[in-house]
């Protein structure tokens, strides 16, 4: 019996050994590569010509941004979130949906001379945790709100509100900023208008923001 107790916890020992060698080994140059990769100069070179400051945009705007980006933005603090670290593997090469994740494939897309960088779903993944420790939700707002393309490369919020209703974001009603945020989603391909349903229920997902 002794014996047997003896060779199995050997066993068990060299699998948790080459378990936690082959963790290591998977997610240490992914993470190397993201401290490479990330800079809040990477982060302030993405912001648009007319980049505004998040309390000089409509709340409502903001609000509709995380409801269609990321709902769950606020509940996960200084680090990764763990569920897009599930998304993330299960869906490798699909577009990233969290705020942070959304940063992270812009700036990897940059970096043209990796190939494929941005397709690589564990790095997109540790950049979004860089982001995450390096900047507050304010920041990581501010800069996804003034760097995200709006639509026929348009970069930021500002130029997105002149590009689809030719006005500035003080004059958008409630269903113009709605529809603002719903554009982020797809800018190339999803335009004004949208169905007031979807406005509707968009506009009560981010009174739920509001109201956390």
């Amino acid at each position: 019996m002794v014996w047997f107790s003896l060779g199995f916890g050997a066993i068990a020992l060299v699998f948790v050994s080459l378990l936690c060698f082959s963790l290591h080994s998977h997610f240490e140059p992914p993470r190397e590569a993201a401290r490479e990769i990330f800079s809040v100069t990477a982060m302030k070179a993405k912001l648009g010509e007319e980049a505004k400051q998040l309390d000089e945009m409509p709340p409502l705007l903001v609000e509709a941004f995380v409801a269609v980006q990321e709902p769950r933005f606020y509940e996960y603090q200084g680090g990764t979130d763990w569920v897009g670290v599930y998304r993330s593997f299960c869906h490798r090469y699909g577009r990233p949906n969290a705020i942070g994740l959304g940063l992270a494939h812009w700036i990897m897309i940059d970096h043209s001379s990796r190939p494929g960088l941005h397709r690589q779903a564990f790095i997109r993944q540790f950049i979004a945790a860089e982001i995450e420790k390096s900047l507050s939700k304010e920041e990581i707002l501010f800069y996804a709100l003034n760097a995200r393309r709006f639509g026929e490369f348009t970069r930021g919020a500002v130029a997105g509100s002149k590009l689809h209703y030719g006005k500035s974001l003080d004059k958008l009603n409630e269903d113009e900023l709605i529809s603002l945020a719903l554009i982020t989603l797809n800018p190339e391909h999803r335009k004004p208008p949208f169905p007031q349903v979807l406005l509707d229920s968009t506009r009560e997902r981010a009174l739920e923001i509001r109201n956390r």
